[in-house]
């Protein structure tokens, strides 16, 4: 009985851990509000991703900056579009039940935070 009382609390904090449960890396899709093809480029503080034909997608590592996207149109139009980040669910529960060391794990991997799946970048010349 001793040892449940134990190993419950610390399974607990384990489903709460973003760097488990969600990883650190997110599929984020581009697209352009006119529908018209774009190459595009990602950038938060994890690093700067590109998407050579919108409407695509990229791989991109978490953080808690903002997305910024600028695209460029072969008509030489031009886009840009900001993706806040928020926090991921699994990190709350890390917060509440497991305390600093699980959130600061999922921050420093980039686990913690999440973009919407889709950008739209309103275009114009």
């Amino acid at each position: 009985m001793r040892h449940s009382a134990i190993i419950l609390p610390l399974l607990a904090m384990l489903q709460g851990c973003a760097t488990v449960t969600v990883g650190a890396v997110q599929e984020v899709s581009v697209r352009t509000d006119d529908g018209a093809p774009a190459a595009c480029v990602l950038r938060n503080g994890a690093g700067e991703w590109a998407v050579g034909r919108t409407p695509g997608a990229a791989l991109v590592h978490g953080s808690l900056r903002p997305l910024a996207v600028s695209c460029r149109g072969a008509d030489g139009s031009r886009g840009y579009a900001e993706a806040r980040s928020r926090l991921n669910l699994p990190t709350v529960g890390n917060l509440a039940f497991g305390g600093p060391p699980g959130a600061l794990l999922d921050a420093s991997t980039g686990a913690a935070s999440a973009y919407d799946p889709v950008v739209t970048v309103h275009m114009s010349r």
